[in-house]
């Protein structure tokens, strides 16, 4: 059942702006409108004040929604959530706050949405020396993942990143741009991770995933399992230059089961 606040707003462009520069903008909105106004706090009396007139109060409503980012139904206002700028703000904070639930609910994605075969594009990552090295000391301090002359020297000939440091920066991107606003419920593992050609200094990395099967579950009706392929290329090349089999289990839409991505 939706709350009021829910059925109050229509879902616009949502403006993720700090409450300090929303009460701004408004604050300079009704000084503008009253130059004689020697200082306004935020709990200063709009309308006992008549800083804002019954002819003005439509406008002053529009106003709000352009700053909120949220449409306001007019049958359902009530003056009181005007009367200050401390009001004013507290109803911005509910109707934004409800609009970001409705936003994330309109575009969490579920098992049904992923379909076999397609292919998803998660973006870019570029990487650097000190990333490489830096990872390497870390994790896998095998000389030519630490020094350049060591890299040097070895059959690779330069500094390459660790196969490791190769698979973090796909599961980054993965995760990022996939997993966000997704139903997910992590994953009982990875076949298959292969390294085909080593990563090196000012490499562009792409990500990309495809949807290659999508398993029922016997034990939660509301969870399915979703096998894809991740690969990782060079920008400008025509084969992946690391590549692996990831499962995870997603939840079905309409699912009770808790997100614990």
């Amino acid at each position: 059942m939706q709350s009021p606040w829910q059925r109050l707003i229509t879902p616009l462009k949502f403006q993720e702006s700090s409450m300090l520069e929303r009460t701004r903008r408004i604050q300079i909105y009704i000084e503008n409108k009253n130059p004689d106004l020697e200082g306004l706090d935020t709990t200063t009396d709009i309308i006992e004040n008549r800083l804002i007139d019954s002819l003005q109060f439509v406008e002053f409503v529009l106003f709000v929604e352009e700053v909120a980012g949220a449409k306001i139904d007019m049958t359902m206002l009530d003056i009181e959530d005007f009367r200050s700028l401390e009001r004013i703000e507290a109803l911005i904070e509910r109707i934004t706050g409800d609009l970001e639930v409705c936003c994330r609910c309109l575009t969490m994605k579920y098992a049904e949405d992923y379909i076999q075969g397609e292919v998803y594009r998660l973006g870019t990552h570029q990487i650097s020396s000190d990333e490489i090295i830096s990872f390497a000391q870390k994790y896998d301090p095998q000389p030519y993942h630490v020094s350049e002359q060591a890299g040097e020297a070895s059959p690779f000939k330069g500094l390459i990143a660790s196969g490791w440091n190769t698979a973090s920066i796909w599961m980054k991107l993965y995760v990022t741009n996939m997993l966000e606003d997704a139903r997910v419920f992590g994953s009982p593992g990875v076949d298959e991770l292969r390294w085909f050609a080593p990563v090196r200094p000012g490499d562009i990395l792409e990500g990309r995933v495809e949807i290659m099967d999508r398993i029922p579950s016997f034990t939660q009706p509301d969870v399915m399992t979703i096998r894809k392929k991740g690969t990782l290329w060079r920008d400008g090349e025509d084969s992946p230059l690391c590549s692996l089999i990831i499962h995870s289990r997603f939840g079905k839409r309409g699912s009770t089961s808790e997100n614990t991505q």
